[in-house]
């Protein structure tokens, strides 16, 4: 298994591109202490990625729990993690979508394996409706790019004060510092405007799906990518380096470049960031393949504090479509 600290899909995400069981836990059902009480506002999860649904769940119950001096946890649970995973859950109610939540184009093989989860979920006994969640997806961009980069520009200044020292470009990824600059010339009135924001719509969307137990996306947008693909290139990286280069904060917090930002930065991962800000469980499972053998997750994101249900359905899922010893091509 290999750890991994999901603010915006980090779990998910690379689980999706690698044929891997992700699973992203509830807000603070795993501890963050000792030396911050939550990371990004709350919307990091820390977990692991696995091949198994069992293994995943065993790691879950050997973390769990508060630390001393967390705000708040998530709600207690009965029984075990790994115990969920022994038996197929009750029929549930599934809804399903692949509307992207930020601006982005669902591609056709991240469509196709929605459908077919949804499939087998409904040959597994579970009712599977399409409901759409109807998001205004140039508001969340901007809302989540606003509240993610002024929680860089914080833990990069408290980095200063811990080395004694100004930071600089070259201390990072051109993107981080980019979100860090963005971070910078935002108000504290922006951010808590972007922050209500996201936390009107978890209400709203809570609402939606009240009647279902979880709800199935695509996990990404695209399929798995090459690598360095992701990296910005064309007119982004110089835009990203003239930026940079004069130190240009202030043009940032503009209203059109935020929405240009958060085109270019969700159009791989529009789905994953909603279970980071509602705080929800989330998990990315391996269930779909396309024509050149490359793997697809599909996303199921439940009901707060419900992990244990997520690991009997994975389990289900595991046991009707294995995939544990599935592996994607290695290309040049």
């Amino acid at each position: 298994m290999g750890s991994g600290g999901d603010g915006g899909g980090s779990i998910r995400v690379p689980a999706s591109c690698c044929g891997l069981f992700g699973h992203k836990p509830s807000r603070a059902r795993n501890p963050s202490g000792p030396t911050a009480s939550e990371h990004w506002s709350g919307y990091v999860s820390e977990h692991v990625l696995t091949r198994t649904v069992r293994d995943s769940a065993a790691m879950l119950d050997a973390t769990h729990g508060p630390d001393d001096t967390t705000p708040y946890f998530a709600a207690p649970i009965e029984g075990t993690f790994l115990g969920a995973t022994e038996s197929d859950p009750r029929p549930l109610r599934i809804a399903f979508h692949s509307d992207p939540a930020m601006p982005a184009a669902v591609h056709p093989d991240c469509r196709a394996a929605v459908e077919d989860a949804a499939r087998l979920c409904a040959e597994l006994g579970h009712h599977v409706e399409e409901v759409p969640p109807r998001h205004d997806t140039v508001a969340l961009g901007r809302a989540f790019l606003v509240v993610i980069g002024a929680n860089v520009a914080a833990e990069i200044r408290e980095g200063e004060e811990i080395r004694d020292r100004r930071a600089t470009s070259k201390d990072f990824e051109l993107t981080t510092w980019v979100a860090h600059m963005l971070g910078k010339a935002v108000t504290a009135e922006d951010f808590l405007v972007a922050y209500r924001a996201l936390l009107t719509e978890t209400r709203r969307l809570v609402d939606v799906y009240r009647d279902y137990d979880l709800v199935l996306t695509p996990t990404l947008g695209t399929p798995p990518v090459r690598i360095g693909e992701l990296k910005p290139h064309g007119a982004d990286l110089i835009a990203q380096k003239v930026v940079t280069a004069l130190n240009w904060s202030a043009p940032l917090a503009s209203t059109k470049i935020i929405d240009q930002a958060a085109q270019s930065t969700f159009s791989f991962v529009p789905f994953t960031p909603v279970a980071n800000f509602t705080g929800q469980p989330s998990m990315s499972v391996p269930l779909y393949w396309n024509a050149e053998e490359l793997p697809i997750g599909v996303m199921f994101t439940g009901r707060p504090a419900e992990e244990t249900l997520m690991f009997s359905l994975a389990a289900q899922l595991e046991r009707a479509r294995p995939w544990r010893d599935r592996r994607p091509p290695v290309r040049a």
